[in-house]
């Protein structure tokens, strides 16, 4: 099931969206997908994939369409569903409702996050847009190596 939220204050969408692609650049699991071998998955981090962010104008519409419409987008998103072996795995919408309204929806497979992992991208989300929304280039740090995690995840005990 999607995640909503609902801002009631303007937002500069060209900010949001590309902090988003900051985050997704920053973290290697955002640009996961999966193969299934005979044997065993394996798991392709991407270093580049298609954007995952939309900005959909709404304002032109009545309440009532809005809300339509973004039932519509999210029910047919249910529908399609991911395909494992195309990243990314998460879609991100910013319904604009009005100049200061609107609804952001986030979609991703629970196999890239839980909700610990979200909690530390939202960090991010805000120190990007913030940077950006006042003009300047966000200053993330490198983020971890997948590889390291990975192996990690390996050695440990599965009993």
């Amino acid at each position: 099931m999607p995640d909503r939220y609902r801002f009631d204050r303007a937002i500069d969408t060209a900010a949001f969206l590309a902090a988003w692609d900051a985050v997704v650049a920053r973290h290697p699991a955002l640009r996961a997908s999966f193969l299934q071998l005979a044997d065993r998955a394996l798991q392709i981090i991407h270093r580049e994939v298609p954007r995952c962010t939309e900005h959909i104008d709404l304002r032109g519409l009545p309440p009532e369409a809005q809300q339509r419409r973004i039932d519509d987008v999210l029910a047919d998103e249910r529908r399609r569903g991911f395909d494992f072996a195309r990243a990314p795995l998460l879609r991100l919408r910013l319904f604009q409702l009005a100049d200061d309204a609107f609804v952001y929806v986030e979609s991703h497979h629970h196999i890239l996050m839980d909700d610990w992992c979200r909690s530390l991208l939202f960090l991010d989300f805000f120190a990007a847009y913030a940077a950006l929304s006042a003009g300047r280039a966000p200053a993330l740090p490198p983020g971890p190596r997948h590889a390291g995690y990975l192996a990690w995840l390996t050695a440990q005990d599965r009993a």
